[in-house]
């Protein structure tokens, strides 16, 4: 916009051109969890929540290794899980208001499950009275308001 005012006469100068604003990196800077990471943070979360513990170290696998954005993994439905072939397929994603909607780019998609969430996943007793895969420690369907955070003490939390 500036350099459109300049080109037009309508100012001399950018007054913003030489602030040297650090650029921000986006995912270049972003240090993974190492396999041995995440099964300790697992670990550390079937530990902390008690009866709720196998199905937030599930969430942990699932979103470590198979790598579903958290609007999927809400949306995951039992039906859609294919121990077998060790697929999921990611049909829907839940929006920040709520609703159900296509995945990031619109179409489905099959997501081969790595081991270790396969295993976990083949362990979680399934839920009769939802459709859902995983839930919060209340029995509701996870959902944006639903956060998982760390405490000074090291242990896993999950809040809301």
């Amino acid at each position: 916009m500036w350099a459109d005012a300049i080109r037009d006469g309508l100012c001399d100068a950018n007054p913003w051109s030489n602030l040297r604003l650090e650029t921000p990196k986006g995912r270049k800077d972003i240090d993974a969890l190492t396999e041995l990471e995440i099964q300790d943070l697992s670990d550390r979360a079937r530990r902390v929540h008690n009866d709720y513990g196998s199905e937030a170290a599930t969430i942990i696998l699932v979103l470590a290794y198979v790598g579903l954005r958290p609007g999927e993994l809400f949306a995951l439905r039992s039906v859609d899980v294919n121990l077998a072939d060790a697929e999921v397929l990611i049909r829907f994603n839940l929006d920040g208001s709520g609703q159900e909607k296509a995945p990031k780019n619109g179409k489905p998609r099959v997501v081969t499950v790595p081991p270790a969430a396969l295993e976990a996943l083949s362990e979680l007793p399934p839920r009769l009275d939802s459709p859902y895969v995983f839930h919060s420690a209340s029995g509701r369907r996870l959902n944006r308001a639903d956060r998982v955070s760390g405490d000074d003490d090291g242990l896993i939390r999950c809040a809301r």
